[in-house]
């Protein structure tokens, strides 16, 4: 039977970077699955008019922000089994800055 724990957490904690190498480790021995779920996404999100997601696959975190928390977030994919490089993000942030 698989471990599962919700991971709550808030970027403008101290908490989050003091404990989060301990948590880290401590669930990697245990062998548990980790969701990790910051703290009011949605809240989060609305105080930016332009979001990009960058998602390695055909954009499934993107369509779920979008129905979830009514975010208008550009999506940025890419299924070529490398990694963003640099430049393409800087170049999809560009573009959608660019957006009226």
């Amino acid at each position: 039977m698989s471990k599962t724990v919700d991971y709550y957490f808030s970027p403008s904690s101290p908490w989050t970077y003091l404990g989060h190498a301990r948590f880290a480790e401590m669930a990697k021995r245990h062998g548990a699955v980790v969701n990790v779920k910051p703290a009011d996404l949605g809240k989060i999100l609305s105080q930016y008019r332009k979001v990009v997601v960058a998602e390695l696959n055909t954009g499934q975190l993107r369509a779920r922000l979008r129905a979830e928390y009514l975010v208008d977030a550009a999506g940025l994919n890419k299924m070529t089994g490398r990694p963003f490089t640099v430049s393409e993000l800087v170049c999809a942030m560009e573009r959608r800055l660019e957006e009226k």
